[in-house]
């Protein structure tokens, strides 16, 4: 037997999930989740449904594997962050631009990773692809955890500091304060002549001074 055979089955098999996906995705943006069914991807995607079904469940399953995407844009891209910049602020406003940037290229980004994230085993049994969105949330988790235990072993953070608590404050405000920031552009503007970008950074330094040493800065 060929032992290239599997690969290219792996292959083309990816390349027709990424297919369905794609059209999802674009569909879910123009039209919402509830007003997509599993036959307005199969024709937006040119499949018939019974080919869509070869590769998902349902449509709970091409949304689950659309949250993973994302999650794992958000997992690889804090990895570059943390390995590409030192020292506490650099890291910090490296992974506050990234979350920026996914957020302005696809308007759903945040709503979709800031979903009810299943912890249910049944759940898992269930849907595989919901484990795995909670794993990848898991190893997030744990690199924001990681940034704030180095800046506390480095004297940049407050020795009183909680590195999952306060992982997990950071990151829902964060994820807040860019979502506020897009709704309310025009109100900035007007009322204190400030862009979406000019609010963020003001935000995501009072979030920072929250944890940072006074003679650290």
């Amino acid at each position: 037997m060929d032992e290239s055979m599997p690969r290219k089955k792996e292959a083309l098999s990816q390349f027709h999930q990424q297919r369905i996906l794609a059209s999802a995705r674009e569909l879910f943006a123009k039209r919402g989740e509830a007003g997509v069914s599993m036959d307005d991807i199969a024709a937006d995607a040119d499949y018939s449904k019974s080919t869509i079904y070869v590769y998902f469940a349902n449509k709970e399953d091409i949304l689950g594997h659309l949250v993973l995407e994302d999650m794992r844009s958000i997992r690889d891209g804090i990895e570059r962050c943390l390995v590409e910049n030192k020292g506490l602020e650099r890291r910090y406003f490296a992974i506050c631009e990234l979350l920026t940037d996914l957020s302005k290229k696809d308007p759903e980004f945040l709503g979709r990773v800031l979903s009810n994230i299943s912890v249910d085993e049944a759940d898992f049994q269930r849907l595989p692809v919901l484990k795995t969105i909670y794993e990848t949330g898991e190893q997030t988790n744990g690199l924001i955890e990681r940034l704030f235990t180095e800046a506390v072993q480095q004297g940049e953070a407050k020795k009183s500091l909680l590195p999952v608590q306060a992982g997990l404050v950071f990151w829902s405000s964060i994820c807040s304060l860019i979502a506020f920031s897009a709704n309310k552009e025009g109100y900035l503007q007007k009322n204190f002549a400030m862009t979406q970008d000019a609010f963020l950074h003001y935000g995501f330094e009072l979030l920072l001074d929250a944890v940072r040493k006074g003679e650290a800065r």
